[in-house]
């Protein structure tokens, strides 16, 4: 029994090793695939829901305007699935902005630091890179999801070989 648990673990990694080959390949082609089945998942989730409203004898004009938001979501979702990238990359450059601003005002205050010039530095340099991720909205999703999938083919890689040292104790 013991024995068919490993190989189900073993599966299990193999299987989270091939995601993480996924991402990191075609990191582009798995957020538009993502985005079309949400947004499909969207459409079809307004319609039924759409149809339970139309026979329901207590209207409800929230559960109306729920629906109809899904819907549109659901619509763009599928007619642009890029716009999951574009939203990542905007969060993720307007964190790294504000977060840049905060260690620059941070070093201008302290100007007597020893290290003030390469925290100055740092500072502008993050500024220049939350721009870039604001402004380059397709390059900073498809690296992170690269990344994922990197930790993703690692992970699996340390978990088959922890499941492998694992022995067998009988009792």
């Amino acid at each position: 029994m013991y024995k068919n648990k490993k190989i189900n673990e073993i599966i299990v990694s193999i299987f989270i090793f091939l995601i993480g080959i996924c991402l990191f390949i075609w990191a582009d082609k798995v957020t538009n695939t993502f985005s079309i089945i949400i947004g499909g998942f969207l459409i079809a989730y307004s319609i039924i829901n759409g149809m339970i409203y139309i026979k329901d004898k207590e209207k409800n004009n929230m559960t109306l305007l729920i629906t109809v938001v899904l819907f549109v979501i659901g619509l763009i979702l599928v007619i642009r699935p890029n716009i999951i990238s574009e939203i990542i990359s905007f969060v993720v450059g307007i964190y790294i902005l504000l977060s840049s601003f905060l260690n620059l005002n941070t070093t201008l205050s302290n100007k007597q630091n020893k290290k003030y010039h390469l925290n100055l530095v740092l500072s502008i340099i993050g500024i220049i890179l939350g721009i870039l991720c604001i402004l380059g909205k397709i390059l900073v999703p498809n690296l992170i999801l690269r990344y994922l999938g990197l930790m993703l083919m690692i992970y699996s890689i340390i978990d088959i070989i922890g499941i492998q040292s694992i022995k067998i104790i009988k009792k």
